[in-house]
């Protein structure tokens, strides 16, 4: 995301906040909005449509993470580059975030 761009507020909303790990950065986000027709529920759709506007607007270029685990001989997981230490936990393919 380029900040000098545009600025979410993370702290303004709960759903940004439990989100802000996956807006932005090294990662593709897809946002699917559930939006009601009735009246009854116009405040709540007019909301969500206006979140999904703001969440539009975060601009991110996504590379591929080349980082790989490997095990060791003792069984510890070391990276296939020397010296480099895995910013967040890997996932169950073995890769690490490349942020």
């Amino acid at each position: 995301m380029n900040s000098n761009l545009y600025f979410v507020p993370y702290r303004s909303s709960k759903l940004t906040r439990l989100l802000q790990d996956a807006l932005g950065g090294n990662s593709k986000t897809l946002f699917v909005a559930c939006v009601a027709p009735d009246r009854y529920n116009s405040d709540e759709t007019i909301r969500t449509l206006q979140y999904c506007a703001l969440a539009r607007k975060v601009i991110n270029a996504p590379q591929p993470c080349h980082e790989r685990l490997y095990r060791n001989g003792s069984g510890r997981r070391s990276l296939s580059r020397a010296g480099s230490q895995p910013r967040r936990r890997s996932s169950p393919t073995g890769f690490v975030g490349c942020s």
